[in-house]
């Protein structure tokens, strides 16, 4: 993104930028205060799980969700295998109360695009999305928007798919 840059910057392409290069992260930071008060999602930055001053809990205590397409393996000690496309209530039943997963302290998923088929229940399912829409996904984002001298300079990207709800999530 040439044009996703400010003036003057002494920048040269390609460089690692920070987040809020792509994100409105003053913005995004609304998913932690939630929604009609309901519970929002908090979030860390990138390095959390590295600082060194990361308590023992939080580095030991971890399980990882992998996704999978055909038959599940035996399970290994710190594993959990969901199906690709898994609902809210298969996820729920596999990490949620009641299940190995849920002492962990820290659940790493091996990916997070195209994993989650739906949500059998609907309400959630609209109030992640509605978090979604009005947090992360409103429109453009770009670290030089306010410069409109430039024409260009805002990113603008396609919001995912709304995933099925209810019914519809297990059909």
């Amino acid at each position: 993104m040439p044009t996703c840059r400010l003036e003057n910057s002494d920048l040269e392409f390609p460089f690692r930028c920070p987040l809020n290069f792509l994100l409105n992260v003053h913005f995004m930071q609304g998913i932690e205060n939630g929604l009609q008060g309901r519970r929002g999602l908090p979030y860390r930055e990138h390095s959390f799980l590295t600082h060194p001053w990361l308590s023992r809990r939080l580095r030991e205590s971890r399980t990882e969700v992998r996704f999978r397409s055909d038959a599940p393996s035996a399970a290994a000690p710190g594993l959990v295998e969901l199906p690709r496309g898994a609902t809210d209530a298969e996820v729920l039943a596999a990490l949620g109360p009641g299940t190995v997963a849920a002492g962990s302290a820290v659940i790493m998923l091996s990916e997070a695009e195209d994993v989650l088929g739906g949500f059998e229940d609907a309400a959630t399912g609209a109030y992640v999305r509605s978090l979604l829409d009005q947090k992360v996904l409103y429109g453009s984002w770009c670290c030089s928007r306010t410069n409109f001298h430039r024409p260009g300079a805002t990113a603008f990207y396609t919001k995912p798919a709304e995933l099925p709800l209810g019914v519809r999530a297990t059909a």
